[in-house]
């Protein structure tokens, strides 16, 4: 998963090809660290049809004030055109992830 950071992040999600989901995390956070094999699990099952990028919100403070991102994990998901679609806040399951990629991206 490629990282994001305030200062790269506008450019990439304005210059998407693909819709882009981007996890808002923290290394202390424990529901992060088990969320961390589901998106890479996701990432490779939406290969060329979703991208993933990470940002840590420790050292990147501008995009989760933007995104009132206000616990992590927090996923930001973003269409192929760069406009925020929905945020979805808390450790999910591969299968829930799978529901909300499928409910967002129509």
């Amino acid at each position: 998963m490629k990282s994001l950071y305030d200062d790269n992040f506008q450019e990439t999600i304005l210059n998407a090809t693909l819709p882009i989901i981007a996890d808002i995390y923290s290394d202390g956070c424990v529901s992060c660290k088990y969320i961390s094999p589901i998106l890479a699990e996701a990432e490779d099952a939406y290969r060329g049809k979703i991208s993933f990028f990470k940002l840590n919100a420790a050292f990147n403070e501008k995009i989760p004030a933007k995104y009132n991102v206000l616990s992590v994990p927090t996923l930001l998901f973003f269409n192929d055109k760069g406009e925020f679609l929905k945020s979805v806040t808390g450790l999910k399951s591969y299968e829930e992830l799978e529901d909300k990629i499928k409910e967002i991206f129509k």
